[in-house]
């Protein structure tokens, strides 16, 4: 009988879907049936896959342009909270719906059930949080996550990439490195043109306005640069135009958006772990300008910046500096040839282990 793997991504922007598509392509090619949980605002991002696609309540998460991420991560909290409680009745009866094997949840912290094995794939295994009321968030994280069967971590087993955030030591629960994950890696052995056609790429990213807000920043910025230059993923943008230097995409599939990122000398976004993962993945060297206020980026963007390939802006105006310089190529240790799958996830229901003695919260 087919295997049934269901996907859980977290919709706070679009990395943590395109992210896990590829784990989704292999476990596809081991002829598991593949099935996604998705808001229906990101049912684009899988088309011209053949996934199965239900639709599921988002976190539909904002950025207000006068508040900070934290402040208005808190002044929506009562309809995170709302969603965290929705996430475990909609696990469940997805589950027993669909007869799902296998549950994978990327930063959904409450999707699963105890009717399917349920993985929990992030990161960001520890929170960056410091103090006192850091350690508190860090412990109740550590006892959500432990109610989950496994941990899939995507980063190396010597967290070079995530750093202390992708360290499962305070897990009770087996976890596993299953090395970066990227929609590119299937693709990147393709040959292609290696005549440059754009100087920089700035890949958007992020929830609105913020995310719009910045790339017209950048549009104004590299507008008075010399070079020629890409803005991918401005939405309502979605017919590419020309203004001035600059080629400006809104989405792309998973192809053009290769071939944009292929052909530019270097990549500049926001600290965002998938885009570090793409990255890698295509051997691109990357500017990031981590959100300020935002944790996870600018914890990322410090242990980053001093490896070969990785540079830091503070602030959008400082990519002027950048514009005319010739960037090291990343570090030549990555090898992201194979995704580490562990076969034991993979098991039947009725082999799961342990499961009547575990309790929902």
């Amino acid at each position: 009988m087919t295997t049934r793997v269901l996907f859980a991504p977290l919709d706070w922007g679009m990395g943590h879907t395109t992210r896990v598509i590829a784990l989704a392509e292999e476990l596809q090619k081991r002829d598991y049936e593949i099935i996604f949980a998705l808001p229906k605002k990101q049912f684009f991002l899988l088309e011209g896959y053949s996934f199965k696609i239900i639709e599921v309540v988002g976190y539909n998460i904002k950025y207000f342009s006068l508040l900070t991420p934290i402040q208005s991560l808190i002044l929506q909290s009562p309809k995170i909270f709302l969603v965290f409680i929705r996430e475990l009745f909609i696990a469940k009866k997805i589950s027993k719906a669909n007869a799902i094997d296998v549950i994978i949840s990327d930063n959904r912290p409450f999707f699963r059930s105890r009717n399917s094995v349920s993985c929990y794939l992030s990161h960001q295994i520890n929170l960056p949080i410091k103090g006192l009321i850091g350690r508190l968030i860090n412990k109740i994280y550590t006892r959500i996550i432990n109610k989950f069967d496994y941990a899939l971590i995507p980063d190396f087993p010597n967290n070079v990439l995530a750093g202390k955030l992708s360290n499962p030591k305070n897990l009770k629960i087996k976890s596993f490195y299953c090395g970066p994950l990227s929609r590119f890696m299937s693709i990147s052995h393709k040959a292609v043109d290696t005549k440059f056609k754009y100087d920089m790429v700035y890949i958007t990213s992020g929830p609105q306005p913020y995310r719009n807000h910045l790339a017209k920043k950048f549009i104004d910025i590299l507008s008075k640069c010399d070079g020629k230059y890409a803005v991918l993923g401005y939405v309502n943008h979605e017919k590419p135009t020309v203004h001035k230097n600059i080629d400006i995409y809104g989405h792309l599939n998973t192809d053009d958006f290769y071939y944009v990122v292929k052909h530019s000398k270097t990549v500049v976004s926001l600290a965002g772990y998938t885009t570090i993962m793409d990255c890698v993945a295509l051997s691109k060297p990357l500017i990031m300008l981590p959100t300020k206020n935002q944790w996870e980026q600018e914890y990322l963007a410090i242990h980053l910046k001093d490896k070969r390939g990785f540079y830091v802006i503070n602030k959008p105006e400082e990519i002027k500096n950048y514009v005319n310089l010739t960037f090291e190529p990343l570090e030549q240790s990555f090898d992201i040839s194979e995704i580490q799958i562990p076969d034991t996830i993979f098991k039947t229901k009725s082999q799961k282990i342990n499961i009547d003695n575990k309790t929902e919260i």
